[in-house]
């Protein structure tokens, strides 16, 4: 059993790219029913995963002060942790000034690995899978397509710790390697609905942690700063904060409730601002995680807008959330 324990720091983009839009209807049956059909897809595909063959391993998950369940590579580091992971997202989204809507399925495999107790180093490629439809055209035209996301490079470091309180500083940048989308029609897909930045992104940030036997607590703040090196369209800059509980009764099991706010200045298409991007969006998630056999641990939860005062776009369905952690 390892001596260090498995505390998240997630930052609060986990639900970015796409959750900054106004809910003001109900969603259509139509994009219900493709969420639910991701979700399907994404729990066999985990299941899979969980039951695949593995060499025994040192257990990650347990600890002496320390018993959360992470799911993911942003968590304390201890010196040899090697981590893969895999995290899920189904959603859809519709513009609010032009008749299109979009049902993305997003994977995200990543790695990680401490260089020593207090860095970490990782790294993720998302592959997409979106789904298109313009809904003004007669007849009603759609796109299917399976693309790559922006590739992200991740640094962090412990600044500050004790037994139950901890500090730690991170810095990032996205790359460019997702594709400038466009719809069924042939224009640009609205800024915020991109599946990438189009930019070079760097972030940095900042992760605040309280721990205890039972209940753990951590906040979050980052700052992404996009810089256009191709024409399209391109996001602007970008504040996200989060706020996380997690209740755990038992080494095995935790559930996990957190609030994600973002903050989005206008976008730009080819050096022009964008008056119909950014805004400002906040969501309630609700996780249940657990670990079945060491070392591995699975999260499965959903995520709730609460509030979307942005200028293009809203989501209309409750985004699905799934992801996998394994230590080697």
């Amino acid at each position: 059993m390892s001596g260090r324990a498995d505390v998240p720091e997630r930052e609060a983009s986990s639900l970015a790219d796409g959750e900054r839009h106004k809910a003001s209807r109900v969603a259509p049956l139509t994009d219900v029913r493709r969420s639910a059909r991701c979700i399907v897809w994404l729990l066999r595909l985990i299941v899979l995963l969980a039951l695949a063959p593995r060499a025994a391993s040192a257990c990650a998950v347990c600890g002496a002060a320390d018993k959360t369940l992470a799911a993911r590579g942003e968590e304390v580091p201890f010196a040899g942790r090697v981590r893969a992971t895999l995290d899920g997202r189904a959603a859809a989204f519709a513009a609010r000034r032009a008749p299109l809507r979009v049902v993305e399925l997003r994977l995200v495999p990543g790695a990680a690995i401490a260089l020593d107790e207090d860095v970490l180093l990782s790294a993720e490629l998302p592959l997409l899978r979106r789904s298109l439809v313009s809904e003004g055209a007669a007849p009603r035209l759609t796109a299917d397509r399976l693309m790559l996301g922006d590739f992200e490079a991740r640094a962090s470091y412990v600044g500050y710790r004790t037994r139950a309180h901890r500090l730690s500083f991170h810095g990032s940048a996205k790359a460019p390697t997702a594709p400038i989308d466009r719809d069924p029609s042939g224009g640009f897909v609205p800024t915020d609905l991109q599946p990438g930045c189009g930019s070079i992104v760097p972030a940095v940030g900042a992760t605040y942690t309280v721990t205890g036997p039972l209940l753990t607590l951590w906040t979050s703040a980052s700052l992404l700063m996009p810089v256009s090196v191709r024409g399209g369209p391109h996001p602007g800059d970008s504040l996200r904060a989060s706020a996380t509980a997690q209740l755990q009764p038992h080494r095995l099991l935790a559930g996990r409730a957190s609030v994600h706010g973002r903050l989005d200045s206008a976008g730009d298409v080819d050096d022009r601002v964008d008056p119909r991007s950014g805004g400002a969006s906040v969501f309630l998630a609700s996780e249940l995680v657990a670990s079945p056999v060491d070392d591995l641990v699975v999260s499965v939860g959903a995520a709730f807008p609460l509030v979307q005062e942005t200028r293009g776009h809203r989501v209309t369905a409750p985004i699905a959330l799934v992801g996998i952690g394994l230590d080697l």
